[in-house]
């Protein structure tokens, strides 16, 4: 594996993307191109009135909490910001010890040293059940660094409500979060939790937490996918797109989203994820559109419903990994005109199932989706056999100034059901394509009619 370095030389040359477009199992052995780094469009600054907890940008720098120093080892250093906390100190050390390890044998990036400031060079690890989050880094404010990165400390909330193994989990999840500030400090905690915290449950599971979040998750698709309890994205990315070990692909996706650090502007993370993949997967063929239609088609295969062919090694959700359909209607019943039962946020979904166990041979559908001006949806009209698994999707929208679609299915032989998934895309101003940090997020509607058609 190569080093840090070699890693982000590699990531700023295009090798990543040259990787993930070859599908190539494992590092490149290539020498870098001579590619320009990708460029990308300038951002406003985030809107003084977007409050959402979620994905509101970072303030600059952050003050450590009181605690005391527990257990020490060259690495990492536990505190304790009371007794209760104190019990689990030793615990906290080893899970952030054979995190450590893992990502050292994997070549990821470590968590820079924060000279000194909280006793030692070691990455200091505060414990208490006051943390706004289960699992966080923190940077330590302005650090001299061309780019807008440096150390952290890292915040754990214990004890926690949740089962026992939380505690190793949130710890995976907070020690490597501290490394990607080395990389990039700008994005928000629930950015950091969408890719760290599936990267953390593969490293030191916790089953019953990821069940949980999965199941909060699924209940309510039409959020966006930053305000999810479930890192569904990052899941989703590193089963899709990763190559390599886990985590390379989220560390890869940081690399390259890190920003030069204009005067007095820290911690505003243009560009963001949502840019880097709007560079990066045309490389692989698709929009960001695309992709973040292809997420949603796979959370509908996820638990009890999953069918081997879109996230691997779901089905042990069972119920909990089931999403919620706005509508379950019968072919029989059409015409009909739908709505869902919640407007959409940006990058947030829509399900829709019917049942096509009385369609005449040789007879389709008629597909015809409208929404709100403004707003960009796509969608995809999977057809599934008996057993539940896919057989074929048609796609539509996704066009930017279009607030229609329609699509015709010619016919629906085979199909024991047809599932209907819409997803929001954001605004359809090409200048100012979504950015989950810039001013309050807008929620959309839409309807669909659906007509049945003879031969």
């Amino acid at each position: 594996m190569p080093s840090p370095s070699a890693l982000r030389t590699a990531l700023a040359t295009g090798v990543f993307v040259a990787a993930c477009a070859a599908g190539a199992a494992g590092a490149p052995s290539a020498t870098p191109s001579a590619t320009s780094p990708p460029t990308f469009a300038a951002e406003p600054p985030p809107d003084a009135s977007f409050v959402d907890r979620a994905t509101a940008p970072r303030p600059v720098g952050q003050s450590r909490p009181r605690a005391t120093a527990m257990v020490c080892t060259p690495r990492v250093c536990v505190h304790a910001e009371d007794a209760r906390a104190a019990e689990g100190a030793e615990r906290a050390l080893a899970a952030a010890e054979r995190t450590l390890d893992v990502m050292l044998a994997t070549g990821l990036p470590m968590p820079l040293p924060d000279g000194g400031r909280g006793g030692t060079s070691a990455l200091d690890l505060y414990l208490g059940e006051n943390a706004p989050f289960p699992a966080q880094a923190l940077p330590e404010g302005p650090w001299p660094s061309a780019f807008d990165r440096g150390p952290a400390f890292a915040r754990v909330r214990w004890p926690s409500p949740g089962p026992d193994c939380a505690l190793e989990t949130s710890v995976a999840e907070a020690v490597l979060s501290a490394a990607w500030v080395g990389l990039d400090a700008a994005p928000s905690p629930a950015t950091f939790h969408a890719h760290a915290g599936y990267v953390a449950q593969i490293w030191q599971p916790c089953p019953a937490v990821l069940a949980a979040d999965v199941d909060r998750a699924q209940r309510s698709p039409e959020v966006a996918l930053l305000d999810l309890p479930a890192p569904l994205m990052g899941w989703f990315l590193e089963d899709r797109y990763g190559v390599g070990p886990t985590g390379w692909l989220s560390s890869s996706l940081w690399a390259i989203g890190a920003q030069p650090l204009p005067l007095g502007r820290h911690h505003v993370d243009e560009p963001d994820v949502f840019d880097v993949l709007r560079e990066v997967m045309p490389h692989r063929h698709k929009t960001l559109g695309e992709t973040m239609l292809q997420l949603a088609i796979a959370r509908a295969f996820m638990g009890s419903r999953s069918d081997g062919q879109h996230l691997v090694d779901t089905d042990w959700l069972g119920e909990f990994g089931r999403v919620r359909f706005d509508w379950r209607v019968s072919y029989a019943s059409l015409p009909r005109r739908l709505a869902p039962q919640r407007p959409l946020a940006p990058t947030g979904a829509s399900y829709l199932w019917v049942d096509l166990n009385e369609v005449p041979k040789g007879h389709g559908l008629l597909f015809h989706a409208r929404w709100e001006e403004s707003h960009v949806f796509q969608w995809a009209l999977v057809r599934m056999d008996a057993e539940g698994r896919s057989i074929g999707a048609h796609l539509a929208g996704g066009i930017f100034g279009d607030s229609e679609t329609v699509t015709t299915i010619e016919q629906l032989d085979g199909a024991a059901a047809l599932l209907v998934v819409g997803v929001h895309v954001g605004n359809d101003n090409r200048s100012r394509p979504y950015d989950p940090d810039v001013g309050p997020a807008r929620v959309t509607s839409y309807e669909v009619t659906l007509h049945p058609k003879s031969p």
